[in-house]
């Protein structure tokens, strides 16, 4: 009978694990209030699939706040005005992130089929552990490495 109960534990104590957890993240950006953010996790990033895409609109302070459900680690996509921003996010972290000054896509560019958007890092401020609530500077985060990287990458050619 304790067999039982052990095993029945481990199999629902495990399959919690494989459900995933979330991740939120959270923007303070006054030239954002009002504006729509896209947020948009692809499934393949070579076919043009999305897993999960949501819009939301920014408060009259420009504050941006949103959960993810993440089942493992992703790049997610926040696209806004001429931006696609991109953040490498993981389960169970809360990101606080600086968006870029705000700039309003043209008619012209919404309708032209040759437009690409600005594609950059977002900016992590802090990154804080839904479970342990320790706090990591945003130049200890990984997107730090990610978007130094881009930036010599670019530079390069």
């Amino acid at each position: 009978m304790l067999c039982r109960i052990l095993i029945f534990t481990l199999l629902f104590w495990s399959s919690a694990l494989c459900l995933g957890q979330s991740a939120s993240v959270h923007a303070v950006t006054p030239d954002y209030a009002g504006q729509t953010i896209s947020t948009i996790i692809a499934s393949n990033p070579f076919i043009s699939f999305a897993e999960f895409s949501q819009s939301m609109v920014c408060n009259e302070q420009g504050e941006f706040e949103q959960i993810i459900p993440l089942k493992a680690p992703k790049v997610v996509q926040f696209e806004t005005g001429v931006y696609q921003l991109y953040l490498y996010m993981m389960p169970g972290f809360h990101y606080e992130v600086e968006f870029p000054e705000y700039i309003e896509k043209k008619w012209e560019e919404q309708i032209s089929p040759f437009y690409q958007p600005l594609a950059m890092p977002l900016a992590v401020l802090s990154r804080t552990s839904l479970s342990t609530q320790e706090r990591i500077d945003g130049s200890m985060d990984v997107n730090h490495v990610i978007a130094t990287f881009d930036s010599l990458f670019i530079i390069a050619n």
